[in-house]
């Protein structure tokens, strides 16, 4: 029987059980169970092994290959939206600006008293001017823009002024959409005989990102 273990000394069986190593043992037996011992001598029911056919531990192999890669897993879900950034700066506008010193209206068919030329884009056109009465009676004017899509008009009535002059501010505003030309046409009202003068018009047109 076994008496004590030997420390670092072990046999593998066919089983691949531990052994229990006695010291001072002579012969490895082996049990009809599988299980080896060292003895002294093997017992009639043991059969003494060979430990030079058991061969030694081989050196580890060399690491395998590495396996394929999984199958792609499915998409996770949407993440939650952002927050809205802020509201970025006003880009910058471009202004066209043209003025007319004096121009005699003396027709009662709409006459240009000034135009200016508009490239692409949208606008918003603004129009200032004086208008004199020259003769002590009452008169009048209409007013409005024409071309590039503009819309926008304006009536004045123009009153005696017993001195000979009656001045009178006009102001209008139109959108339009460039490229074009708008124009700024009136008419006189009551007379033909040029006694209506329109001066210091000014024609400003200020482009913006959309007319609403």
């Amino acid at each position: 029987m076994t008496t004590r273990l030997v420390s670092g000394v072990a046999l593998l069986c066919a089983l691949g059980a531990i052994v229990p190593v006695r010291a001072g043992a002579a012969v490895v037996c082996r049990k009809r169970s599988g299980l080896l011992f060292q003895r002294e001598k093997c017992r009639k029911s043991e059969t003494v092994v060979n430990l030079g056919a058991l061969g030694t531990l081989g050196i580890p192999g060399p690491t395998g290959p590495t396996g394929p890669g999984g199958a792609k897993g499915t998409a996770g879900p949407t993440g939650v939206s952002g927050a809205t950034g802020p509201t970025g700066p006003t880009g910058p506008s471009n202004a066209i600006r043209k003025t007319f010193s004096l121009i005699v209206l003396a027709t009662n068919q709409f006459t240009t008293m000034g135009s200016i030329d508009l490239p692409a884009g949208s606008f918003v056109v603004f129009e200032h001017a004086w208008l004199n009465n020259t003769v002590n009676a009452a008169d009048g004017v209409d007013c409005l823009f024409t071309g590039a899509g503009s819309s926008g008009s304006m009536s004045a009535d123009m009153g005696a002024f017993n001195s000979g002059s009656h001045a009178s501010p006009i102001s209008s505003v139109a959108s339009a959409t460039g490229p074009g030309t708008v124009s700024w046409q009136c008419r006189n009202g009551l007379s033909t005989n040029g006694t209506i003068h329109v001066r210091d018009l000014s024609l400003v047109a200020i482009r913006v990102g959309a007319v609403q």
